[in-house]
């Protein structure tokens, strides 16, 4: 595909990404909650994009985030997984 087919996109795109450790996805209406009013998540989930299976690249909360910031994963720092079993 040439670069004149490619599409054109807007110029005042915004990536917002929202990381919140320790709150279950259960708790907010976008996911299914019935019983608590999240109306400012139900807003976000309403006009953003959404995921419903997602996978930490690290069980470390500052590993994580690195790793979905800068795109390289996380460095295995088990025994196990370095093969010193």
């Amino acid at each position: 595909m040439s670069a004149d087919a490619l599409p054109t996109l807007p110029s005042n795109r915004v990536a917002v990404v929202l990381m919140i450790d320790g709150l279950r996805a259960d708790m907010l209406g976008p996911y299914g909650n019935t019983w608590l009013d999240t109306p400012r998540f139900n807003r976000l989930a309403s006009e953003a994009a959404m995921f419903e299976h997602v996978w930490s690249d690290s069980p470390h909360l500052s590993a994580a985030i690195a790793s979905v910031l800068s795109g390289v994963p996380a460095r295995p720092s088990s025994p196990e997984a370095l093969g010193d079993s």
